[in-house]
């Protein structure tokens, strides 16, 4: 419980004392009543919390809060004429000012030299003029530009992904499983070039594929140094 909280169970509990017939309360013995209030507020709402999940529901509704005021005992059946019999005390609520902001000081008001006149303005605060040495911030570390370098490699491999997906072919990843003209049309994957012969690279092994691309080259000519082209 926040400070806020506490404070206003405690002016809770004062108007029930003050109801009650208490004109004085010394603070120990408003503390301790808070605290006592506190805590059955937060058994009744523990126990009806308790039994709503027993029930499979999220939320406590008013029947929990019946059961649970009655697992601990209290006839709920008063409650309903305690707020026409006790008298309500009025509580008084306390108006704070309004803060007045301060004016920025920044430095000492210079006065006016001799040779300036003084109908002349005075000179304006010193934080509009004066100037304040800039600090650099402390050089990331290792762990920080490694994490900065992995981002900028994924933001840079995402918009190369959308770039490509926008330019070229795309494939709908639905196809035609789905008759929703919408759907089919909203996601979509790059296309992946095919080859002219496709079944070339199933039945030749890559090895034998590069060895086939690369330029034969004349033996005789290497061999031979008076067969070789002028330098």
């Amino acid at each position: 419980m926040t400070d806020s909280h506490f404070a206003a169970l405690c002016t809770c509990t004062a108007a029930i004392c003050s109801s009650s017939g208490f004109d004085k309360i010394r603070p120990t013995a408003l503390s301790l009543l808070t605290h006592h209030l506190q805590s059955y507020i937060n058994e009744i709402g523990e126990a009806g919390k308790n039994l709503s999940e027993h029930a499979r529901r999220t939320e406590p509704t008013l029947q929990d809060i019946i059961l649970a005021l009655r697992k601990l005992h209290v006839d709920f059946t008063t409650l309903v004429y305690l707020p026409m019999s006790t008298p309500h005390a009025p509580v008084q609520r306390q108006t704070l000012p309004n803060p007045i902001p301060r004016p920025l000081s920044v430095g000492f008001k210079q006065p006016q030299p001799p040779s300036i006149p003084s109908h002349l303005p005075p000179f304006p605060d010193p934080h509009t003029y004066l100037s304040t040495s800039a600090q650099s911030k402390d050089p990331p570390s290792y762990r920080e530009q490694r994490v900065k370098m992995a981002e900028q490699r994924r933001l840079g491999a995402e918009s190369l992904i959308r770039f490509a997906a926008r330019t070229g072919e795309v494939t709908p990843v639905f196809g035609d499983q789905t008759e929703d003209e919408n759907l089919r049309n909203l996601f979509f994957l790059t296309a992946t070039p095919l080859p002219q012969l496709p079944y070339v690279s199933a039945l030749m092994s890559k090895k034998y594929l590069a060895a086939d691309t690369r330029p034969k080259k004349d033996v005789a000519s290497d061999s031979n140094p008076f067969l070789k082209p002028p330098k």
